[in-house]
């Protein structure tokens, strides 16, 4: 549940389902994970402010609108950033030298913070279960067959 990394083709991949942020045209910083963080923000403002933003991490917007931000004095001149921005971030010091190393990554550890309270958690299962009903409800026809 708590499983975050950004090394394929997403800007980061968090969560039970993994849940991503996109790199894509028309997609920067837009994907599941961001309209989930957006839920955290709405359903725990409290918590949001204390785990999420006070640690550089702000979405904006709802839904599939929402926006994935990451924002630091010194890692990023104050200003936000996403996407490739983003990406190129999170994956400074990861290279094949230091393979196998443990490399502290600022932001992936204040994402792993805001992943592990209790409240996100309950919003990752509620997710989840959804995922699961819609997938109930979906007729899967075996090759060849018509509906």
């Amino acid at each position: 549940m708590d499983a975050v990394q950004s090394y394929d083709s997403e800007v980061i991949t968090a969560g039970a389902m993994r849940k991503t942020v996109k790199d894509q045209d028309n997609l920067e910083g837009k994907g599941e994970l961001s309209a989930q963080f957006a839920k955290f923000r709405d359903a725990h403002p409290d918590l949001y402010a204390s785990y999420a933003k006070l640690c550089g991490w702000t979405v904006e917007g709802t839904g599939s609108s929402a926006v994935i931000y990451y924002s630091d004095g010194l890692l990023t001149q104050g200003n936000k950033i996403t996407s490739t921005e983003l990406k190129t971030l999170l994956r400074q010091g990861c290279t094949e030298s230091t393979y196998n190393q443990k490399i502290h990554n600022k932001p992936l550890a204040a994402l792993v913070k805001v992943l592990t309270l209790p409240e996100y958690l309950d919003i990752q299962v509620l997710d989840f279960i959804e995922r699961l009903h819609s997938a109930e409800n979906k007729v899967v026809l075996s090759a060849g067959s018509k509906k």
